[in-house]
């Protein structure tokens, strides 16, 4: 299966999607922060990378930057989570091709979205699925 890192500065949050993708027979690592997210993808190659929008140090946004121009991290699929997905959040999200999860999530219908994802081919910018608009 799929090799996937988790960068959430929720401890618990990291541990559930964890369990839950660990289930579904994927690999996958936590980090706590942007900059812990940066570090584990120089070094080591992941399929999907899930991104809390605002975290410490490094957000989502500064981690998706670093893939843009840092060759080692070659070219992961990228969902970002957050429980601040109004406009603003998704048009940051549709620039890089990134689709927004909204917190919070029913942990068996994310891992459904983080499948479909995985089932794409990677580097190819994505349409962001439906999420509800909280500025409407």
């Amino acid at each position: 299966m799929a090799s996937i890192l988790v960068a959430d500065d929720d401890e618990d949050l990291c541990a559930l999607v964890s369990l839950v993708l660990s289930e579904r027979g994927h690999r996958v690592r936590t980090v706590p922060d942007g900059l812990a997210a940066v570090d584990a993808l120089r070094s080591t190659p992941f399929d999907l990378v899930v991104l809390d929008v605002a975290m410490p140090g490094l957000d989502a946004f500064g981690v998706l930057q670093s893939l843009e121009v840092d060759p080692q991290v070659g070219t992961p699929r990228v969902a970002l989570l957050t429980a601040h997905h109004g406009r603003a959040v998704r048009r940051r999200a549709e620039r890089f091709g990134v689709p927004v999860l909204a917190k919070p999530f029913d942990v068996d219908l994310l891992a459904d979205e983080l499948d479909s994802l995985l089932a794409r081919p990677a580097g190819v910018p994505l349409e962001a699925p439906g999420v509800p608009d909280a500025d409407d």
